[in-house]
């Protein structure tokens, strides 16, 4: 988060109050537009967290193409990959 600020990358952050004090105004980034931006999804589970990233980006971009990356253990992202071909 941090990173992304000091290079200037917009960040859409929903629940992580974690990161909450890089932000003066905590959640005003859910409403800009903005074309490039990092967004953070952090629900219950990992499939929730999937879910709401998809979302996110499925409405940022009219359903157009968009990526969603995962970071995190590899045991995490072999969920991840797994859960696609479900």
């Amino acid at each position: 988060m941090q990173a992304s600020r000091e290079l200037g990358v917009n960040v859409l952050h929903d629940r992580m109050i974690e990161y909450g004090e890089l932000f003066e105004d905590k959640f005003s980034f859910l409403r800009q537009e903005s074309k490039h931006e990092t967004v953070l999804a952090a629900e219950k589970s990992l499939s929730d967290s999937s879910r709401l990233a998809n979302r996110i980006l499925r409405e940022r971009t009219r359903n157009g193409s968009g990526i969603v990356v995962v970071t995190g253990s590899l045991h995490i992202v072999a969920k991840v990959l797994a859960s696609l071909n479900r």
